[in-house]
């Protein structure tokens, strides 16, 4: 049996990810897809639209046979950690043989060939990186044009490449024998805000959605039945709560939250008292060393208590399982059979969680109970193992 990993988020789901899951079973010739996907919060430190078990449920109508979620920690965590817990996640079911990822280039070689060189960091590496970081550039956009330069295309100018760079990184570091797989991406790009064919962007479906255009067009027949009767939530409908969380946080506090470094907590602790509105915040705080995505997951983070590095978390991470297909129920049972992490479907299977897995746990459980407060018209917060196991 072969089984493909994917590390999505599916914010909202879109044609674009229905034709990846399909390529990535006929690149891989697998027969079932396996899917790690973001729970209630995101990458681009929002919560997400729409709750996990919907989104876990439009993954399952098209195209993946299992879904299982990551951990906030990581899922509001910087590339690397974010790679890193997925592709650690997938290699600890057992049950899956490759990896496939959408990518700009396409093409496995150079991505291999820049993780080596990240691995490595040869001397002439780190000198164009302490050179780019003289020019006031980010480390993450410092050593990005400096991997560029040294091979002579923009790889880590484009999302996807990096985060298929960081996921073979992070099989490397694993020991697993995975397959990467890169699918080229097809129609706009990551960011692009263009609705012009069969495929967009997800922010760029997520702006229309906003602006309530009609994006109907873009989205699986399954999808669009739930978007109109389902609350979206945004990170303006949390400004006060993380306005608030930033103000009772010390400096001291503050430099602890990840990827705070360099004097920024300063900056936060001053600017959230200057400013009532969290995007006021993020607008005074934001230069060109201090990326919007990079502060807003700072926010979140402070907003849920993430502390320290997310790298350092790894060993705490655990299978919870949101849903599977009901022709697919077997890789259960393989996957409790075959998993060197524990597995969780229902609320009784906490127990087997160590210290450390149960910190995300706890810090999974209030991301569903905050992001809950993130619509128009906040909701309550139901017991999140109050939905059982989402069989489709």
């Amino acid at each position: 049996m072969s089984t493909v990993g994917i590390i999505a988020e599916y914010n909202p789901l879109h044609n674009g990810h229905k034709y990846h899951l399909k390529a990535a079973k006929e690149l891989s010739c697998a027969k079932y897809a396996v899917v790690v996907m973001s729970g209630d919060f995101v990458q681009r430190g929002e919560p997400a639209m729409f709750d996990k078990h919907i989104r876990a449920k439009w993954a399952l109508q098209n195209g993946a046979d299992m879904v299982i979620a990551l951990p906030a920690a990581f899922s509001l965590a910087s590339a690397q950690a974010f790679a890193s817990a997925g592709v650690n996640l997938l290699h600890g079911t057992g049950i899956v043989d490759s990896i496939a990822f959408g990518s700009e280039c396409g093409d496995i070689s150079p991505l291999k060939k820049a993780a080596e060189m990240l691995d490595n960091e040869p001397d002439e590496l780190k000198e164009l990186i302490r050179g780019n970081l003289a020019e006031g550039l980010s480390f993450p956009d410092s050593r990005a044009r400096a991997v560029n330069q040294l091979m002579g295309v923009s790889l880590l100018s484009s999302p996807n490449d990096i985060l298929g760079i960081e996921y073979i990184r992070a099989l490397n570091a694993a020991g697993s024998d995975m397959i990467p797989l890169p699918i080229p991406r097809t129609g706009p790009g990551h960011d692009s805000p263009e609705l012009t064919s069969e495929f967009a962007s997800a922010s760029a479906i997520r702006k229309h959605m906003l602006a309530g255009d009609d994006v109907s067009a873009f989205l699986p027949n399954t999808v669009r039945e739930d978007i109109s009767i389902n609350p979206r939530r945004t990170q303006d409908q949390l400004s006060r709560e993380t306005v608030y969380a930033l103000r009772r946080m010390s400096k001291e506090q503050l430099s602890a939250l990840p990827d705070v470094s360099e004097g920024l907590e300063n900056l936060l602790y001053s600017a959230c008292r200057e400013c009532a509105h969290i995007q006021d915040v993020l607008e005074k705080v934001k230069s060109r060393r201090y990326t919007m995505a990079r502060l807003k997951r700072i926010c979140m983070c402070a907003l849920l208590g993430i502390y320290g590095n997310p790298m350092e978390k790894l060993a705490g991470l655990y299978i919870r399982v949101l849903g599977i297909r009901k022709d697919a129920m077997h890789l259960l049972s393989l996957l409790n059979q075959s998993a060197s992490l524990p597995v969780i479907a229902r609320f009784s299977d906490t127990d087997r969680l160590n210290d450390a897995q149960r910190v995300l746990h706890d810090i999974d459980m209030l991301a569903a109970d905050i992001a809950s407060l993130g619509t128009p018209s906040p909701s309550p917060a139901p017991f999140d193992y109050s939905r059982p196991l989402l069989i489709v």
